[in-house]
């Protein structure tokens, strides 16, 4: 009763709003310092970026911890009755700042935990979203631990920006005129409602080795990430490989976890 109700009624106050017309931009990362950075080349592209300080931040600690413990899921958490108070407040602030700015935005690391639960809510306001993604050199994490939660994040966000315009930046390229060029262009782009292009390559070009091989998922992702990064085409052989294997990595479990089933 509770689902039905939150699927008719939840957002029914919304459609008393006006129309929201800025640009809202969201910078997902790992690390706080590349999202600064990415803060700072919007901020000088007129955008009114917020970090840390952001009222959302607070939301993104709890639910953080909530996924972190297996209280919500990842699958179904952005319509979870159990977080309705927590997706109202980011609604109401994510509503409250794209109503007064023309360009504005959040650039915080945390925000990489809920991009699932940013994505909902931006949709179900009809804002123009546009997602700029961080992409580290996977290849180049050597802890084993830290490089598959890497990769869960960042397939979970691919995952989840595939429908609004998106612009992926490798880490290590940041600073390059190249990648500033690629964010003043994305913020000057025209809003768009056309669906993502479609990669025509078969399956069996990105489906991935069973049992995982963690050493080919860094590699093939950060590569096509790589591609993506140079060439917006490219993004929809990305988003080919993310949606055919996105199930598959993001149930990888830790060490403990897969030698308990091999024994």
């Amino acid at each position: 009763m509770t689902d039905e109700y939150l699927a008719k009624y939840g957002a029914l106050y919304r459609d008393f709003n006006v129309k929201i017309n800025s640009k809202t931009f969201f910078v997902f990362g790992e690390d706080q310092d590349q999202v600064d950075q990415v803060n700072t080349t919007l901020r000088n592209g007129q955008v009114k970026m917020v970090g840390t300080e952001a009222d959302s931040h607070e939301v993104a600690e709890d639910l953080s911890e909530r996924l972190n413990n297996n209280t919500i899921a990842i699958q179904t958490y952005p319509w979870d009755y159990l977080v309705v108070e927590q997706k109202e407040a980011l609604n109401n602030y994510l509503r409250k700042n794209a109503k007064r700015e023309t360009l504005w935005g959040i650039g915080d690391a945390k925000n990489n935990e809920i991009v699932e639960m940013l994505t909902t809510v931006s949709a179900e306001l009809g804002a123009d979203t546009h997602n700029v993604v961080i992409a580290d050199d996977l290849t180049a994490i050597t802890d084993e631990r830290e490089r598959r939660l890497a990769i869960q994040h960042l397939i979970r966000t691919l995952h989840a920006v595939e429908q609004p315009p998106y612009l992926v930046l490798m880490a290590d390229e940041l600073g390059t005129p190249a990648s500033q060029s690629a964010v003043t262009a994305f913020i000057a782009a025209e809003p768009t409602k056309a669906a993502p292009l479609r990669d025509e390559q078969p399956d069996e070009t990105f489906k991935l080795r069973t049992p995982l091989d963690m050493d080919e998922v860094a590699a093939t992702l950060t590569a096509l990430c790589r591609r993506a990064s140079q060439d917006e085409q490219q993004q929809a052989a990305l988003n080919h490989f993310v949606s055919l294997n996105y199930d598959e990595i993001l149930n990888v479990k830790g060490d403990q976890y897969a030698n308990s089933v091999r024994n």
